[in-house]
């Protein structure tokens, strides 16, 4: 069964009480910032990376350590209406999801999964420090569950995270996903890339291909954050997660060649024609 990443709250009218997770949290390596440990990447970096000299192994620690600052909490609240795929059952009062996102460049703007924005009425940005920010929406883009934000920075120096080249991905290749549970940290699951160019339906029911398959074990906080490779650049997006046999996660995420194909239009439109 494929799932998508995400974790809803919905505030009960009359009380105090919320509603849990729309997803279960996976077992995952996780940790606050700083916790990654000293575990090495296996696999040569590739040139022009953070990492250096080619056939460098980078830490794990170092990876998390460049890459966190650019990984963001996304707090996105609407009103109750109709109801979307995302929704806890039962619930009423103001609906609240989150998830992460990522910084792409030094002026504000930013990636998460349309999903995790979908009729959002207020939308927030925590960056690391537990510095909060307004957010507004400069496009949507359904069909491959991306949505492209730009926060109010106020002049606040920001850490963007490097896009890499998703199409020299290759399977085995090492990945680290990097999401944010919360205000006060983030959180770090590893593993490999496990399957190329699978094919995967959004909830628009547009066709998603070339999608990455990673084994990291990956939870809602993921939702809209990076799949880094191991020179801490973006391969790709997080999105969905599927339940396998003897309850194995696995995780998909848009490659990142597909999302830079959609964010001129995205800053121009708004949208996306296809």
């Amino acid at each position: 069964m494929r799932r998508w990443l995400s974790t809803v709250v919905a505030a009960v009218i009359g009380g105090g009480a919320t509603a849990g997770a729309l997803l279960a949290a996976g077992a995952v390596g996780t940790g606050k910032e700083g916790a990654a440990g000293g575990v090495r990447l296996a696999g040569a970096a590739r040139a022009g990376g953070a990492a250096g000299a080619a056939g460098a192994a980078l830490e794990v620690r170092e990876i998390f350590r460049r890459a966190a600052p650019g990984v963001v909490f996304v707090r996105a609240r609407r009103l109750p209406g109709e109801p979307t795929p995302f929704d806890a059952a039962g619930t009423a009062g103001q609906i609240e999801m989150t998830g992460a996102g990522f910084l792409i460049d030094e002026h504000g703007l930013m990636l998460t999964n349309a999903h995790v924005i979908a009729a959002a009425t207020d939308i927030r940005v925590t960056l690391s420090g537990t510095h909060t920010v307004g957010a507004m929406v400069v496009g949507k883009d359904p069909d491959i569950d991306l949505a492209l934000l730009r926060i109010d920075h106020g002049g606040r120096d920001l850490e963007p995270l490097e896009l890499a080249d998703s199409e020299s991905v290759g399977i085995g290749d090492p990945t680290l996903a990097i999401g944010s549970p919360s205000e006060s940290g983030r959180t770090l699951a590893t593993g490999v890339v496990s399957v190329l160019r699978r094919r995967l339906t959004s909830a628009s029911g547009f066709t998603i291909d070339d999608v990455l398959q990673t084994d990291a074990a990956l939870e809602p906080s993921y939702a809209g954050g990076p799949l880094l490779d191991a020179t801490g650049r973006v391969i790709g997006i997080n999105s969905q997660i599927a339940s396998g046999a003897a309850g194995v996660e696995t995780g998909f995420a848009v490659p990142v060649d597909i999302v830079e194909g959609v964010i001129p239009q995205l800053e121009a439109t708004g949208h996306v024609e296809r």
